[in-house]
C-alpha cells in the first residue's frame, strides 16, 4: 500500500473500527519502499521500485560497501588458520 506512515496509521484506524482485525491489517505491505529520505515524487518511485527490485531477487538491502568489511573478515579468519592446516 502506498502511502506516508501517517497515512497508513490513520487508514489502519479507520479500518479496524470497520471491523477489520489486526492479523488481517498485519497482511498488508504498508508503507512501502526503502528509506532514502524520498521527499520528491521522483525519489520516492525510486525507493518504491527499489523495494520492488529487493523482494523480487530475495535481496537484504543491506548497504553494499559493508562487502567490504566481509572480505576483509575472511582474509582475518584464513589468516588465523595454521599454514600447515591449509
Amino acid at each position: 500500500m502506498i502511502g506516508s506512515p501517517s497515512k497508513v496509521k490513520h487508514i489502519f484506524k479507520d479500518l479496524l473500527k470497520e471491523g477489520f482485525t489486526r492479523s488481517r491489517l498485519a497482511q498488508v505491505h504498508a508503507p512501502i519502499g526503502l528509506d532514502l529520505g524520498a521527499e520528491t515524487p521522483d525519489e520516492i518511485a525510486l525507493s518504491i521500485a527499489a523495494e520492488m527490485v529487493m523482494i523480487r531477487k530475495k535481496a537484504t538491502g543491506a548497504p553494499l560497501n559493508t562487502l567490504h568489511q566481509l572480505l576483509t573478515e575472511e582474509e582475518a579468519a584464513v589468516e588465523e588458520v595454521p599454514a600447515g592446516s591449509r
